[in-house]
């Protein structure tokens, strides 16, 4: 029987939560909702605006409840944001009314962005909210108050197509569902039929509650069970609440789930990372000179035997080195009769995912058991470790762990400098012995054109340094060639490293940025160049992608490392860039998307649509990532319809929240706190801020306020500290053995966090 508890400390939904589809709980088209009232809509309200198109697409359409009908001003052809008309739609009262939300649902996305202002005389109007952009999502909802009003009006500037605008005194999905400060909501254990489920507590019985989410599933699953823990663990749950079609997910809520099980108070092994659960026993685990014998058992299932050779070579290696007779399964009638087992087997619980294992250690055996064939290599880590760290025996116990985050990954920039390929391995190594996963290898890009000092001329510019790191056969029109002349990766090379390290449990993600940060590719076709259609040598390292010309030649690089050199054949995610474009935006999109798209395998068709979806995107067997860049370029409001993997390093170039809603899978990468650029002020790790304030869901604004995102979604892939050479060449430049050994300061305690 488990003792449950409650969390010390209650969470509340904040007034500002995210107004999320849940797919637990998807939102329909509605109405308006009898359960709270929309001051819009009241009678004797009045509602004009400045223009009209007909009677259907009048002011009054975005106030009649019905989400069908619209307030439309067109936008010209020839519109440009500096220039482009304000339209306003004023909501008016007889007297003043409390309002502190603003609803907006929108049809087309035609807008360069719009205000809110209100006045309580009817006259004097303040700015009460503003969106320099237009909105990204069709839904919107700002927080004006509170504050009494006589008049609210929406300006909107270019185009406008409201279906609803709803005025409200309360947050309207706090009034809808009942919940708020006043009645908070409270996740609870409960036990049924020997079954204990996450639920929550204290809502009216017509909400309907769904569980979305924890950030350990193999803790709590996707439906809500417990699993057994052999210690006690925090977990951070959330929910999707839905009523009358509407949709609402909460805030993370920590949760405390007991240990099914007592244990003694025998420390847990000090291993890097830390072990997620730890249930001590009584005992030591010895070999004093016995033989070891190491057997397996793949319990019927796939087994790769390079992967396994691996794992076993390395186990032999380390506890041989221990002082022991290692012997081999095949070999095991070699054994002393008093000789300990060590046995690894593919029979663990699925619960533990495809990461996850379970150890057991008692006097004479140690018993490994995982879901997968990667769950058992991540516990040969730990393996690993155990013999340093018991140098008079292993205490025995029992160990039961998991990564939190299924990305835990490190990016180098081997375009600015140089590295043989040996650095990479030696990178990759490290990384596999402390459970990291990820190794992108930033693969093209040039020297940082405001310090090249040739920004005289756009000749000029085009000479600074730049690098394509790939083996390629292609060249430019004058014959200059794609790959870098002082050094470069076969392809041979590179696939014998993708290989290696997926023995390993590292995925090798290749990086080729485009459109911007691509000197090497513009110095070879320099008329597919910014530069060459506005002659602004800033812009010589950023391709025109406005000319379908530089998506055909995109297209033909990305194709030959894929299937002519067959380079990148066997990597699963592919990094297409895109970070820092300073060009169109609507021809931005336009190529991202379908750059997304066409490497996506199986590819999806119809890429410059929107609404590709979250099952087609699940379902590729290659994935696309990106730099995280559509706030800053968006265009005409236009909202990318090609889902992608987002590694958000900026919020002044990506609203994590807007990512979130969107869809996209994202991977923190904060450049305030997980970027080394040696020669600059991010010269090292800085380990103790990173400790002190790293948390995968958490985000900083640009104006200082904290983005939290929800700590259980899936959505949440985990994160990635990243090293530039963006001083390579310079005095303040590092050599291959400072990058390494800023890189391995930062390992330790960033494989600590994400694990």
């Amino acid at each position: 029987m488990r003792h449950f508890s409650k969390p010390a400390a209650l969470l509340t939904i904040l007034c500002g939560a995210l107004l999320l589809t849940c797919t637990a709980c998807g939102k329909k088209e509605t109405g308006e909702l009898s359960c709270f009232r929309n001051l819009a809509a009241e009678k004797g309200v009045t509602i004009s605006a400045d223009g009209e198109l007909s009677e259907g697409q009048s002011a009054g359409a975005a106030a009649d409840g019905r989400e069908d009908t619209a307030w439309v001003m067109n936008l010209p052809e020839d519109a440009v944001p500096e220039t482009a008309a304000e339209h306003v739609l004023t909501v008016t009262w007889k007297k003043e009314k409390a309002v502190s939300f603003v609803r907006t649902v929108w049809g087309d996305l035609n807008c360069f962005g719009y205000r809110i202002e209100g006045s309580a005389d009817g006259g004097t109007y303040e700015t009460l909210y503003e969106s320099k952009e237009a909105p990204y999502l069709r839904e919107d909802l700002a927080k004006i108050g509170p504050g009494m009003y006589r008049s609210i009006r929406l300006i909107v500037r270019g185009g406008a197509n409201l279906c609803e605008i709803g005025l409200y005194e309360k947050n309207p999905f706090e009034a809808l569902l009942g919940i708020g400060e006043e009645n908070p909501i409270v996740p609870e254990l409960r036990e049924e039929n020997g079954v204990t489920r996450v639920c929550l507590e204290g809502l009216p019985e017509e909400i309907e509650v769904n569980f979305a989410g924890c950030d350990l599933e193999q803790v709590v699953d996707a439906q809500g069970i417990v699993q057994d823990t052999i210690a006690d663990i925090d977990v951070r749950v959330g929910f999707c609440l839905s009523r009358q079609g509407w949709s609402y997910e909460t805030p993370a809520y920590t949760l405390r789930i007991p240990a099914a099980a007592e244990g003694t108070d025998t420390p847990a092994p000090a291993v890097v990372p830390a072990l997620k659960e730890w249930r001590g026993g009584s005992g030591t685990f010895t070999l004093n000179g016995r033989d070891l014998v190491i057997e397996t058992d793949p319990a019927g299932k796939a087994w790769d035997p390079e992967s396994a050779d691996v794992m076993l070579e390395e186990l032999k290696e380390i506890w041989e080195a221990s002082g022991s007779s290692v012997i081999l399964a095949e070999d095991a009638g070699a054994a002393d009769e008093s000789a300990a087992r060590l046995q690894l087997s593919l029979t663990g619980e699925e619960s533990l995912g495809t990461e996850g294992y379970h150890i057991l250690i008692e006097e004479n055996d140690i018993q490994v058991s995982a879901h997968t064939q990667l769950g058992l290599w991540w516990a040969a880590q730990t393996l690993r470790q155990l013999p340093e760290k018991g140098a008079d025996g292993i205490p025995c116990g029992e160990i039961r762990d998991y990564p939190t985050y299924p990305v835990r990954g490190f990016e180098i920039d081997a375009a600015r400098k140089a590295l043989p390929m040996e650095t990479l391995y030696e990178i990759a190594e490290k990384m596999a012995a402390i459970k990291m996963n990820e190794l992108t290898i930033h693969l093209n890009d040039n020297e940082i054109l405001a310090y090249s000092g040739r920004l005289d001329s756009v000749e000029n510019a085009l000479t600074s340094y730049a690098a394509f790191r790939m083996e390629s056969s292609i060249a430019g029109p004058e014959g200059t060639a794609l790959q870098a002349q002082d050094f470069f990766y076969t392809a041979g090379e590179f696939d014998e490293l993708v290989r290696f390290c997926a023995q390993r449990g590292i995925t090798v993600i290749p990086e080729l940025d485009m459109p911007a940060h691509s000197l090497s590719i513009t110095r070879a076709f320099p008329e597919l160049s910014i530069a060459a259609t506005y002659g602004r040598p800033d812009s010589v390292d950023e391709l025109d992608v406005g000319k379908e010309e530089t998506f055909e030649l995109a297209e033909r690089i990305w194709t030959e490392q894929l299937t002519g050199t067959r380079a990148f054949a066997d990597c699963p995610v592919l990094h297409i860039g895109g970070d820092e474009y300073y060009g169109i935006d609507d021809f931005y999109i336009n190529f991202m998307n379908r750059l997304a798209s066409a490497l996506k395998n199986p590819p999806l068709s119809d890429c410059n649509a929107p609404g590709i979806t979250r099952e087609a995107l699940d379902g590729a067997k290659r994935r696309v990532r990106a730099w995280a860049s559509l706030s800053e370029i968006r265009g005409m409001g236009r909202v990318p319809g090609s889902l992608m993997e987002l590694c958000l390093w900026s919020t002044l170039w990506a609203d994590p929240q807007t990512m979130y809603r969107a869809g996209h899978d994202l991977i923190n990468a904060r450049s305030d706190l997980l970027y080394i650029v040696p020669g600059t002020g991010a010269d090292r790790f800085d380990t103790e801020r990173f400790e002190r304030e790293f948390d995968a869901a958490a985000y900083v604004m640009p104006d200082g306020t904290d983005r939290i995102l929800p700590a259980y979604s899936p959505q949440l892939r985990g994160a990635q500290f990243t090293l530039w050479n963006d001083t390579a060449g310079m005095e303040e430049g590092a050599d291959q053995e400072e990058i390494l050994e800023r890189f391995g300061e930062a390992l330790v305690p960033f494989s600590g966090k994400i694990w």
